[in-house]
């Protein structure tokens, strides 16, 4: 089984305007309301490729019941830690003309301290051995920076899991001490987390000395310009496949989603990388944090390129 952890999930309202009027009132009747915060995105990512999965962290309030209700429309299973606070609302707008994409995110409010150890025994109980974790995105207001590392210390205690972290900064490098499976920051968290750039000569050797600090593999995306996976033998560049992009927002949790989705399956990692490259490019032919149509994915899956290279 996969299970999906999100500490801080959210509601997302995409508005989408012709020309966003800065600084001034904006009108618009497109929009649209989604049940988010990243390892959703991967629970809905997986539902929507027939794979069954189970979705836990903390939900609260309206938001929470909204998230709830639209997840029991999918085969995703529930198994979330009630908590008092609301769950927060993020609002995207997409400005068509300048083909822009502007958020705004709510930090989320404090969990208390009793909550996550309540989160810690849960995922005793709720993970079993074989299974495959993703943990990912942001965290609530106040936690603690070595949460994640908690998290997959617990997790590494039940007998042939495999992690799957997607974070950055002092979460991501703090995670990595507990040697997750695979760690995805997209091109930006990594220069954040890392301080490497995609024109440094030495990119792909810096790259590879990354997964010295404990991670198997690391996927880097690159946004529309494809993606670099990186194992400590080997490495491979992904080209990107163009398509009529609509919304970047969650295409990383789609790539992710696509990934897991193969290696449960126990698919090599060529094909693992194949798919979650589809993934991505199809959920980003539609609005919002909408998984990608089947039938694009399948046809994307054909057109990807990977070039296996040596360091």
């Amino acid at each position: 089984m996969i299970v999906t952890i999100t500490l801080n999930p959210s509601v997302d309202i995409t508005f989408i305007v012709k020309k966003l009027n800065e600084g001034g009132s904006n009108r618009t009747n497109n929009f649209r309301k989604d049940p988010t915060g990243k390892g959703i995105n991967v629970s809905r990512n997986l539902a929507n490729l027939n794979m069954p999965n189970i979705a836990t962290g903390f939900l609260g309030g309206h938001n929470g019941e909204f998230i709830a209700k639209e997840l029991s429309n999918t085969i995703v299973l529930q198994n979330f830690i009630p908590i008092s606070n609301e769950t927060r609302t993020n609002i995207v707008v997409i400005d068509q003309i300048k083909d822009m994409v502007t958020g705004v995110n709510q930090e989320g409010h404090v969990v208390p301290p009793k909550k996550f150890d309540q989160l810690f025994h849960h995922l005793q109980r709720l993970i079993l051995p074989g299974d495959f974790v993703v943990i990912s995105g942001s965290v609530p207001e106040k936690a603690r920076e070595t949460i994640y590392r908690e998290i997959i210390e617990v997790v590494n205690e039940i007998p042939n899991t495999t992690v799957i972290l997607d974070s950055s900064k002092k979460l991501l490098l703090e995670g990595m001490k507990a040697r997750p499976y695979l760690i995805k920051p997209n091109v930006d968290e990594l220069k954040a987390s890392f301080g490497i750039s995609l024109d440094d000569p030495e990119f792909p050797h810096k790259c590879r000395e990354i997964l010295n600090f404990g991670a198997e593999h690391m996927w880097v995306s690159l946004g529309g310009e494809g993606s670099y996976f990186f194992s400590k033998d080997r490495y491979y560049r992904v080209e990107p496949v163009k398509v009529d992009a609509k919304s970047t927002v969650g295409a990383g949790d789609a790539m992710v989603a696509g990934f897991v989705h193969a290696v449960s399956l126990n698919k090599d990692i060529v094909e693992a990388i194949r798919w979650g490259t589809a993934c991505a490019t199809a959920s980003i032919m539609t609005i919002g944090t909408a998984p990608g149509k089947l039938e694009d994915i399948e046809e994307i899956y054909t057109k990807v390129k990977i070039e296996k290279l040596e360091y």
